[in-house]
């Protein structure tokens, strides 16, 4: 067996390792054994706005805008969508109701109370992934 990657394959255990034990981030998998393996877990997603009192119409609209910032193709570059997400997460997603409603803000970080957040990990995310540095 090659030794290839290996030091790799190791350094990843002892991250997760530290997220799982001494951060209490919920293991998400490895995205080869995961089913619409995304950089976008919407049923997280769903069930965190709901917990904050947004409606399915809300959350419909975020999601689009959470797809519409992570999608790279033409012109936009990975650059972009870093930039994209970053706003998103830092400033939040601008929704509304319908049409003549009055526009929201949606928060997909409580900055205020950090431990209402939901933290999690997982291994080989692909998707268009933005990478968040």
């Amino acid at each position: 067996m090659s030794s290839v990657g290996q030091r790799e394959i190791q350094s990843q255990k002892r991250g997760l390792a530290f997220f799982q034990d001494m951060l209490g981030y919920a293991y998400l998998g490895h995205g080869n054994s995961r089913e619409g393996n995304s950089n976008v877990e919407e049923a997280l997603l769903t069930d965190w706005l709901k917990r904050q009192g947004h409606s399915a119409r809300i959350t419909q609209e975020v999601q689009f805008e959470l797809g519409k910032a992570t999608t790279l193709g033409g012109s936009k570059r990975l650059n972009d969508a870093n930039r994209a997400i970053y706003g998103l997460l830092r400033y939040g997603v601008k929704a509304r109701e319908g049409v003549g409603a009055q526009t929201e803000t949606v928060w997909l970080v409580d900055w205020e109370n950090p431990e209402n957040n939901d933290f999690a990990v997982a291994e080989e995310v692909t998707g268009g992934c933005p990478d968040f540095r």
